[in-house]
């Protein structure tokens, strides 16, 4: 409905020097996002809830619309649009880590399990907003070949390994952006269709101790375990 009045308000600006048919085309979910009628937007469903700049965005829209096709009836030059001056301000502050033994297992693995049971390992972390790992991962679980190295079988992408973090929360340092006694936890809930073997479990983080040093990556890795019994199918 929105686009209809759109098109109509154009039409009806430029009707007078014989035009009988309107197509707009732009780019949608963009600047605008959606655009819905004030109507919509009073409702509140998803058009009129996305619709960033207001109830009256429709309007506006229509009211710079018919400007432009004025210009286009009286065979004038586009006025000059607002000047557009994006600042970036101020840089987001930097979050830093107090000194700690990052990586460090602060509980293990248990020794032995079997499909269906969780496996649960917490380290000393760093803030994870250091390393969003938007092409990697916090976590990774790995199982041994019979050469000695390691494949990855899971990473906190899939839904069986869980990536939990805290941290000693107070009201001071979240004012410094300061981060405090920071655990990593990895929750492992092992699949039915597992093959027993030996596997662990790494944590990458990266930690910062100074706004004004660079980010230094960290690896925690829990001890070796072995998953025994018969694999089935998952359900």
């Amino acid at each position: 409905m929105a686009a209809r009045r759109l098109r109509q308000t154009v039409l009806d600006t430029l009707a007078p020097i014989g035009v009988n048919s309107v197509v707009i085309a732009g780019i949608s979910n963009a600047y605008l996002n959606y655009m819905t009628t004030r109507e919509e937007y009073s409702a509140q469903l998803y058009e009129g809830a996305s619709t960033v700049h207001g109830p009256w965005q429709l309007a506006a829209v229509m009211q710079e619309f018919r400007r432009l096709a004025q210009t286009m009836v009286n065979d004038q030059p586009a006025p000059d649009g607002p000047s557009q001056v994006f600042s970036k301000g101020d840089p987001s502050p930097i979050t830093v880590d107090l000194p700690a033994p990052f990586g460090k297992l602060l509980s293990d693995a248990r020794a032995l399990y079997t499909q269906g049971s969780v496996v649960d390992v917490t380290w000393q972390a760093g803030y994870p907003g250091n390393d969003p790992k938007t092409m990697s991962s916090y976590l990774y679980v790995e199982r041994r070949n019979p050469d000695g190295t390691w494949d990855t079988v899971a990473t906190d992408k899939d839904p069986e390994l869980v990536f939990l973090w805290t941290w000693s929360q107070s009201p001071a340092l979240t004012l410094l952006h300061t981060v405090d006694s920071s655990k990593a936890k990895a929750i492992w809930s092992i699949p039915a269709n597992t093959p027993p073997g030996l596997y662990r479990i790494r944590h990458e983080g990266v930690y910062r101790t100074s706004a004004k040093k660079e980010p230094v990556p960290y690896t925690g890795v829990s001890r070796a375990f072995m998953v025994a019994g018969t694999a089935s199918e998952c359900s």
